[in-house]
């Protein structure tokens, strides 16, 4: 079964490199890109908003890179998931409460979930740190 999460880690980062490099190369004009059409008004301005701040999808586009790089690697694999946290907490919700394509939201919150837990113990260190100021 180990192998399976490997391969599975690194194709969820590598889904994450792929994307993240699709957006900034977008954003820079590099290639042509139509925006997605989500299937609720409210996902579709909302993603509209954060389109026009200029700043918002090249930010994630860098963690989504930095954590998919990060992932292809064994031993930077925790820190690649640390990177990719807030991004997918923030997917997983916008499917269930915004595009209501929850089958989506349980998809890239339970697999990340999934990979999260199998390497558990690189974050205990986080909460579990004894020395002080």
């Amino acid at each position: 079964m180990g192998l399976f999460w490997e391969v599975f880690g690194r194709f969820y980062g590598l889904y994450y490199l792929v994307v993240g490099t699709v957006v900034l190369l977008g954003r820079a004009g590099v290639i042509k890109s139509k925006p997605i059409i989500h299937p609720t008004q409210t996902a579709n301005d909302f993603m509209l908003a954060l389109y026009k701040t200029g700043y918002f999808f090249p930010m994630i586009a860098v963690a989504y890179i930095a954590g998919g790089v990060a992932m292809q690697v064994p031993q930077t694999l925790p820190l690649g998931l640390a990177i990719l946290a807030g991004p997918v907490a923030g997917i997983t919700a916008f499917h269930f409460f915004l595009s209501k394509r929850y089958a989506w939201g349980m998809a890239f919150g339970l697999s990340f979930a999934a990979i999260a837990l199998r390497h558990m113990d690189a974050f205990v260190p986080l909460w579990s740190h004894t020395a002080g100021y």
